[in-house]
């Protein structure tokens, strides 16, 4: 598979997963969502949930850091619509 191809894939995946989440929002009522492992995703920036919404992110704590710093180095002040709480955490460790 080339490296375009590979890409075309993630991005046909990352917009199912927001239709997902979006979807479930609308006919479930859902009002949480935890992304684990969140990395560089930005899905709480374009999701569009309103404030009755939470988005947990959970990552290394290095990792949510420089996530933000690369934000708001990029966009500003940048604030999700939803309530937004990055937790960092070792996802190594067992228990």
């Amino acid at each position: 598979m080339t490296t375009c191809g590979a890409l075309v894939k993630v991005l046909v995946l990352v917009g199912r997963l927001d239709l997902i989440l979006t979807t479930f929002e609308l006919v479930h009522g859902v009002r949480q969502v935890v992304i684990v492992a969140a990395g560089m995703d930005t899905r709480v920036f374009r999701l569009g949930l309103d404030e009755n919404h939470v988005v947990f992110e959970l990552d290394f704590k290095q990792v949510l850091q420089y996530k933000a710093d690369r934000i708001h180095h990029a966009e500003g002040e940048v604030k999700p619509t939803c309530k937004y709480i990055p937790l960092g955490v070792d996802l190594t460790v067992p228990g």
